[in-house]
């Protein structure tokens, strides 16, 4: 068995409340198809549900792995959206399994835990995603992992030096799925996250902007650079260029919370692809309807129709 396959989920408040007065132009949509690409990955009968998240609780230097035994929240952004809730039961010993094989192949990683009594807290980036998934019908086992805190002057850029451990976690977590401790698992990988934060926007609504106190720039040039050469990465079947040589450099401008979850997923699929197991990207809505930009996009060994 090799990984069963990955996405990228945008994890916007905005999109779940379809008929909020002054909703910025595309958001709709990107609910109705990241809810239908759920659905397509709900349909392959995975057994191990990952989920990498950049908003948790993040460690320094290490990808987190979070062992409570369950984790709750909700989608509370500028004081809306907290009538949306998750609250799911995490596999421990699967988690363990995998700090385990991680650390005995050098792969920087470490345990975290919340509340012990009320287990983990939840943020949107969590929360969406998951909320997703139970629509569906998800029960199975579901690992949680948070990528390592930036100190970067932003807080979101992808340090340079965190990026082999991100690699060497991907191409690890391949080869327990292909022969190793998962060998017989369906394992998804999911990374929550979204593509550039500082696109200039004519939105006025404070509900779909940043907190002034975070004091984001804004970048459109190095936003839509990033985004395009992100989506290009996305449909280049033969991946010919890393996503760290395309992205890298205009990450500390363009601010994309998404690219560390997909830097390891894009070691994952290259083991993959050595096995010529073809691993195909989808991108099934790209919008940025405010300052972000978000995107759903399915990589896996078969392919569903492209829309944006």
């Amino acid at each position: 068995m090799v990984l069963t396959g990955g996405a990228l989920i945008p994890h916007g408040a905005m999109m779940m409340d379809r008929e909020l007065e002054g909703l910025p132009e595309g958001v709709p949509v990107l609910y109705e198809r990241t809810m239908e690409m759920v659905r397509q990955i709900h349909t392959l009968a995975i057994d191990i549900l990952i989920l990498v998240t950049p908003h948790g609780m993040c460690l320094e230097d290490d990808i987190g792995a979070y062992l409570n035994e369950t984790a709750r929240g909700d989608a509370e952004w500028n004081g809306h959206w907290s009538d949306i809730k998750a609250e799911v039961k995490l596999d421990r010993e699967c988690t363990r399994d995998l700090m385990a094989a991680w650390k005995a192949d050098g792969v920087r990683v470490r345990g975290v835990n919340g509340r012990a009594a009320n287990g983990a807290n939840l943020c949107w980036a969590e929360v969406l995603p998951l909320w997703m998934f139970k629509k569906w019908g998800y029960h199975q086992k579901i690992v949680i992992l948070s990528m390592p805190h930036s100190r970067l002057k932003s807080g979101m850029a992808v340090e340079p030096a965190h990026v082999p451990n991100l690699q060497l976690a991907g191409e690890k977590l391949a080869e327990y799925c292909h022969l190793g401790m998962w060998r017989k698992k369906r394992v998804f990988f999911a990374v929550s996250g979204d593509l550039a934060h500082t696109h200039a926007t004519t939105c006025t609504n404070p509900l779909f902007l940043p907190d002034p106190r975070w004091k984001l720039p804004t970048a459109p040039e190095a936003a839509a650079e990033f985004d395009r050469r992100f989506e290009e990465w996305a449909l280049d079947s033969k991946r010919g260029i890393s996503l760290a040589d395309r992205c890298m450099d205009l990450q500390e401008t363009a601010l994309s919370c998404g690219l560390a979850g997909c830097l390891l997923l894009e070691s994952a699929m290259y083991l993959q692809e050595k096995l010529e197991v073809p691993y195909l990207g989808n991108i099934l809505v790209n919008k940025t309807p405010t300052y972000f930009t978000m995107m759903s996009c399915l990589f896996g060994q078969y392919l569903y129709p492209t829309c944006q």
